[in-house]
């Protein structure tokens, strides 16, 4: 709780001080988690910096379209012996945190950075194939870390950049309470949302 709080003060610190350079972009690519597998990813972001080589990070996106959602769907239909079918999972992930900018020559600099991250996950939908039945599940929301490293390059005003990402959210348990014709069916499924990001974005800068 400490570490978040201190966190939270120094990006409103940052905010509040008058810019020494600003920027705001987008990015897509891609996201592959440890449970779900690989995903889209695509979001925006906004850098403040009050002090050279030193920026804060808001950023926010969307990911879905995960490979491994069918392979979740045939454990499930193996332990309580029914056929599912998930709607697509999506994950909101919004994060906060520092970047620290290293110009290399010119037109082409590194940068590093560390910080928080909370994932909003809407609710699952899961529907029994052959069946009406559908059931909603709510997903409780997961936090956690990331720290990237990444390139950027281009003009004074607007910047390419690639990065690399990763993000420790840990594990949740998703608890499956279904009754049909007569049968009560419980079981649980943990789902680790800790991944690795690779994008690619734009910049404007100034």
């Amino acid at each position: 709780m400490k570490k978040k709080v201190c966190l939270l003060t120094a990006a409103l610190a940052m905010l509040l001080a008058p810019a020494y350079s600003s920027s705001i972009g987008g990015f897509a690519g891609v996201m592959d988690t440890e449970t779900m597998g690989k995903g889209n990813y695509y979001g925006g972001m906004i850098e403040v910096s009050t002090v050279p080589f030193l920026s804060i990070r808001l950023s926010g996106g969307y990911a879905n379209e995960f490979d491994k959602v069918t392979d979740i769907q045939d454990r499930l239909s193996n332990i309580l012996g029914l056929k599912f079918d998930f709607d697509d999972v999506g994950i909101v992930p919004l994060e906060a945190g520092l970047i620290a900018d290293f110009n290399l020559f010119g037109f082409l600099g590194v940068y590093a950075g560390v910080g928080y991250s909370y994932y909003i996950i809407p609710d699952i939908s899961v529907g029994i194939v052959g069946t009406n039945i559908s059931y909603d599940y709510d997903v409780s929301d997961m936090s956690g870390w990331w720290a990237a490293a990444g390139v950027e390059f281009g003009l004074p005003i607007v910047n390419l950049f690639a990065e690399v990402r990763y993000a420790d959210i840990g594990t949740k348990s998703i608890d499956y309470d279904i009754t049909l014709g007569g049968h009560h069916l419980k079981s649980n499924y943990e789902v680790d949302m800790s991944n690795v990001s690779v994008l690619a974005g734009i910049k404007l800068k100034w």
